[in-house]
């Protein structure tokens, strides 16, 4: 008989342990999803970087190239340049002969 008596206590308290258990279970489902969508957010965030990271990688790729392009029109230009003097040169050279052998057939 006391059995008897004692059985709603014991169903009362079952029931609190198994609502209990169910707490913790949404309470740690609850912190796996929390963690699933910090984690989702961090690669979300490093792609980002990447994706920053690669553009101005880009960026100084065509600044590299721009520079090397502009380096090497200007060496052609220097060479052009003392291509040009050299043949400056040769006239000048060419010409004071010229009136070298001018003034020394004149005399």
């Amino acid at each position: 008989s006391s059995l008897l008596r004692n059985l709603p206590q014991e169903e009362e308290a079952l029931k609190a342990v198994a609502l209990e258990e169910e707490a913790l279970e949404a309470e740690a489902a609850l912190k796996k999803e929390q963690a699933e969508n910090m984690q989702a957010e961090a690669a979300d965030a490093s792609d980002d970087g990447a994706a920053e990271l690669a553009g101005v990688q880009r960026q100084l790729n065509a600044k590299e190239r721009r520079n090397a392009k502009s380096e090497e029109e200007r060496q052609q230009a220097n060479a052009a340049g003392a291509m040009e003097g050299v043949k400056r040169a040769a006239e000048l050279e060419q010409g004071s002969a010229q009136r070298k052998e001018g003034a020394a057939q004149g005399a």
